[in-house]
């Protein structure tokens, strides 16, 4: 039988925070190794041999990829794809999610958080937070970037996932 771990990056210092994170790219805290080293236990409990590894580029998520596969004591290589990323959130990211609640109301944030077909304002390419300004994202193709803000309709989906 076969079968798919799906595993969200452990908490991220952003997270901490409240900030709305997406694209930007930090580092998980010590409650995220925590919780990495918890989902490792749990899958090693399952006794599953993993063929393949995924992660998205971002530090948060390859650092508790890397904290799961030492739990599980495997040294396969895996693979990162951009295209694994968290939702951007354009002109939100870098914003407090409970004052933006406040500020928009919470059902706004909670659209914004959990749909896919909701358009925040697009991120100025002058913000520090755009994918442009970022190292991690400098392989990445510019017209293959999702540079403003994260919206999908179902042919840009269609698009995004051929990796």
């Amino acid at each position: 039988m076969s079968f798919l771990i799906l595993v969200r990056h452990g908490q991220s210092t952003w997270n901490l925070e409240k900030k709305f994170t997406g694209w930007v790219d930090v580092d998980i805290t010590e409650t995220g190794k925590s919780e990495a080293k918890k989902a490792g236990q749990l899958i090693k409990e399952q006794n599953l041999k993993i063929n393949y590894y995924y992660s998205s580029v971002q530090l948060r998520a390859k650092h508790t990829l890397k904290i799961i596969k030492e739990i599980l004591n495997d040294e396969k290589e895996f693979k990162s794809a951009w295209q694994l990323n968290e939702r951007h959130y354009g002109a939100l990211t870098g914003l407090n999610k409970i004052e933006m609640a406040k500020e928009i109301g919470e059902k706004k944030v909670h659209e914004f958080r959990r749909s896919w077909d909701m358009k925040p304002d697009a991120l100025s390419k002058e913000s520090p937070h755009h994918p442009s300004n970022i190292s991690t994202y400098k392989d990445v193709p510019e017209e293959l970037k999702i540079t403003k803000c994260e919206y999908l309709d179902k042919e840009r989906a269609k698009d995004l996932l051929v990796f």
